[in-house]
């Protein structure tokens, strides 16, 4: 049967020995040879695997191998984005901070330059009284006022 490369099973055995199936499945012995002998022929036809699949398969694991490593560079790239993207928050959230902030620094710049103002203009205007006379400003004063009492000041020497 191998050389006519007919397929060993029991129905062709039977068929060759003119035997029933029943007949060789009821001896153990030629039932054990039956089934060693079905497996022999499987293995003997299964081919090698040709070089050709080899080498095939031999790129294969190295393009698994490339897209592996390809897969941790995507990975550590997406973990920076991410980590840029938080400091890019971060700093808008500080950006968007600033106007309120320097609002305030200008208020409280305004505040400083009025009291400073109100010392300083106090001081001069009391040696511009002991120097040329004329009319004290009061507490309310403002810096226009100021001036304007200088430019009468000025005006009548």
């Amino acid at each position: 049967m191998k050389q006519d490369k007919r397929p060993i099973n029991f129905n062709t055995i039977a068929a060759e020995a003119g035997v029933s199936k029943a007949t060789l499945y009821n001896h153990p012995r030629l039932r054990e040879r039956i089934s060693s002998l079905r497996m022999m022929q499987k293995q003997s036809q299964q081919q090698p695997v040709p070089v050709e699949n080899m080498d095939a398969v031999k790129l294969l694991r190295a393009e698994v191998r490339r897209l592996k490593k390809d897969k941790e560079n995507l990975i550590l790239q997406l973990l920076e984005f991410e980590e840029i993207k938080e400091e890019n928050r971060k700093l808008r959230d500080r950006l968007s901070l600033q106007p309120r902030q320097e609002v305030i620094d200008n208020r409280f710049i305004q505040k400083l330059r009025e009291s400073s103002f109100a010392a300083i203009s106090g001081r001069a205007e009391a040696e511009i009284l002991r120097r040329f006379g004329g009319e004290t400003l009061g507490v309310e004063s403002t810096e226009q006022d100021f001036y304007e009492q200088i430019r009468k000041i000025i005006s009548t020497y």
